[in-house]
């Protein structure tokens, strides 16, 4: 299995972020379970399902395009991946997946690179971040949008307390 990239991450984060508009308060991601400053890198980033994905599609190539915000964790999600599907090919199969980092963002990280992907002639590309979801013409992709832990009961807490307090609407987006 190849892994190319030349980045070296720095330690693995989430970062918080809270914005106002004029009559809503959007909080991403406010309250977070206990080891969200470490995040669970198996399953922020879903590598199980992802080499899945990978594997029962028999793709060789594979392109993971990450937004410059999400890069710091490329080379280690691109280490999982290769380890997971390492991990469970047949013992029958030779055939290694080479995965390769796009860390070229040349226009909205929301849409997918396929013209990056030709240049490794990729089978497909994993799109890690968030996205418009415009369809690909060229190539399959496949959508990680990331999944940040919360807790549940402090998360309702906060809501609530805040629905109490504030004249403003609450707005929930899952």
């Amino acid at each position: 299995m190849e892994v190319r990239c030349c980045l070296q991450p720095p330690p693995l984060c989430y970062c918080l972020r809270r914005r106002t508009t004029d009559s809503t308060t959007t909080i991403t991601a406010s309250v977070l379970a206990p080891s969200s400053l470490v995040m669970d890198l198996e399953s922020y980033y879903e590598i199980s399902r992802t080499a899945s994905f990978i594997r029962s599609r028999k793709f060789a190539r594979v392109a993971l395009q990450f937004p410059d915000d999400l890069l710091k964790d490329s080379t280690r999600v691109a280490r999982a991946l290769r380890d997971k599907l390492r991990s469970s090919e047949d013992s029958a199969s030779d055939k290694d997946v080479g995965l390769y980092v796009m860390a070229d963002t040349t226009f909205g990280s929301c849409c997918v690179d396929e013209v990056g992907a030709s240049h490794i002639n990729a089978d497909c590309v994993i799109h890690y971040g968030h996205t418009c979801l415009s369809p690909t013409s060229t190539l399959p992709a496949f959508f990680v949008l990331g999944k940040a832990p919360i807790n549940v009961s402090s998360c309702a807490k906060y809501l609530s307390n805040y629905a109490l307090t504030s004249a403003r609407p609450v707005m929930l987006s899952v």
